[in-house]
Formats: C-alpha cells, structure tokens, sequence
C-alpha cells in the first residue's frame, strides 16, 4: 500500500504531469520555457547533459495532524503535510542568464496557477490554496556555462489516509514443508546432462529432459 509521504509525493507528480503543459502554453511567450521534460518526486537536479530540462521536482518536508478527532481510534488519519515544489531551467545558450530567470518565473507562475485552480491533486489529497509562499534564488551556471534558474513553491497539502487494519493481514504461526527422501544407493535426478540416461521426458511431468545419476551399473 502507499500512504503518507510516498503518497502525497505521487499524488503532485500526477497531477502536476497531466496538467502542467497546459499552463504552460499560458505563460510561455516565443514558446519559452518549453513544457517541463521531467516530473519527478526528488530533491536532485537532472544531471544528464541535454535533458530532461526544464524540470518540477516534488519533495515533502513535514507532516503534521489536523483533525485529531479522525486521528485517532477511527481507522482515519488527516495530515498536513509541507511540500516543496521545485522548478528549474536551463537555457540551451551559454551566458543568457535573462532567459533562465525569465523562464524559471514562468515555469513557476505555471505551477502556481495550477494548483490554485485545480488543488485537488487526487482522491485523498488537496493543496491547501491558502498556504502558498515562493522563492527564486539568484542564476547559477553549470559546469559547461549554461545559465540554470531555480525557483521554490511552498505549500501545505492535506491528506487522508486509511490506518491499516493488522487483523486483515493475519500472522504465521507455523508452516509446513514436505521433503522427498531417497535411499543412500538410490539415484538422484538432476537436468544437467551426465551419463545420456534421460528421464522424466514429459514436460507434463514438470521436468525437462532430466538424466539420472549416478549411472546405473
């Protein structure tokens, strides 16, 4: 099952998959930034030399409860967790530090305009609108020159989980395993060829073209 931070996570990256290009066509002029090539729930930045740039990374930094009287004892837990978005482009032309900036505030208008007219990101899990804060830091370079641009949404998303019911899984106490036994002389089968003696040729037997060892005398 997947719940709690692993699900918020997947929830954003879902919604934020299915619906980001089209707010990037709003914002985009001269079709700049292009729509997001990865969304991923991850902290790190791509590093593959061409792609997948731009880039919307989703991490969640905290949880905390709300409803504390579905908390506990009903089988329903609400958080509220803190969750970080992160938008990041990086221009195909060496020094153009404008574009990056101006294509890191759009990405991130795009994200922002999103999530505020469509905050239900799935069955259990809503962005609380309410409850935004961002952030651009200053343009940085690669190791190969390219200006990259990184901007970071905050935000608080509440999710409903179901808390686990242990009698539905059950327990083993024992278990029961079954040997076949053969006398000491006796033979051994095996499916490595030895001796050109085969049997338990029918693979309706469960075998395959088995040989006996050790050879008879």
């Amino acid at each position: 099952m997947t719940s709690g931070h692993e699900a918020v996570k997947a929830d954003l990256v879902a919604h934020l998959s299915a619906n980001i290009g089209d707010w990037v066509d709003v914002v985009a002029v001269d079709s700049w930034p292009p729509a997001p090539a990865l969304v991923a729930a991850t902290d790190i930045l791509p590093v593959d030399e061409d792609k997948p740039w731009p880039c919307v990374l989703v991490s969640t930094t905290s949880m905390s409860t709300t409803t504390r009287d579905a908390g506990v004892g009903s089988g329903v837990f609400i958080g509220d967790y803190g969750v970080r978005v992160t938008v990041a482009v990086r221009t195909p032309k060496s020094k153009d530090f404008d574009q990056a900036a101006v294509g890191r505030d759009r990405l991130l208008a795009a994200v922002r305009y999103l999530l505020l007219s469509n905050p239900k990101a799935g069955d259990d899990c809503a962005v609380l609108t309410a409850d935004f804060s961002e952030q651009t830091d200053p343009v940085a370079v690669d190791a190969k020159g390219r200006p990259v641009a990184v901007g970071t949404l905050t935000l608080t998303v509440r999710h409903t989980e179901t808390v686990p019911d242990l009698a539905e899984y059950g327990t083993a106490d024992s278990a029961i395993v079954e040997l076949g036994v053969t006398d000491a002389d006796g033979s051994l089968f095996t499916n490595q060829h030895y001796d050109a003696e085969s049997v338990y040729d029918d693979p309706a037997d469960g075998y395959d073209g088995g040989t006996e060892w050790p050879a008879k005398p």
